[in-house]
């Protein structure tokens, strides 16, 4: 049956199966397109970091407290120094989670065979790249 033949035929569209099967795959193609693209939106998001305070981020961050809040120049130093010192432990703290993650790897690893270990090795750098 032709395209034309089709539109004039007498029985309505909804019971014609070349229709129902064209509706069908642009449905399925739908459908497929919409899953390949939230599989590839979430596999390649990346969550933007902010300006950290040691990467530049000190002069915006300050004049944007000073602005805002109308800061003396004592309470200015005063806020500087403090967000200095968090800087400084968040890095330590960081240093100390790093730590951890590594001693629970190298007690998982204890545990396993040197093939398990090949295999959780493939398996943490899929997980690092996929975070990244």
């Amino acid at each position: 049956m032709s395209l034309y033949g089709a539109i004039n035929d007498p029985k309505p569209t909804w019971h014609n199966p070349r229709i129902l099967s064209l509706l069908l795959v642009v449905f399925l193609a739908g459908l497929g397109c919409g899953v390949f693209a939230t599989r590839y939106a979430v596999a390649h998001s990346v969550i933007r970091p902010t300006v950290s305070w040691r990467e530049g981020g000190r002069v915006h961050t300050m004049a944007h407290l000073k602005q805002d809040l109308n800061l003396t120049p004592d309470q200015a130093q005063h806020i500087e120094v403090l967000l200095e010192d968090i800087a400084r432990y968040y890095d330590n703290l960081q240093a100390q989670m790093d730590d951890i993650r590594q001693d629970g790897k190298d007690k998982i690893k204890k545990l396993l065979t040197p093939e398990q270990q090949k295999k959780f090795d493939k398996i943490l750098s899929e997980m690092s790249t996929r975070i990244r």
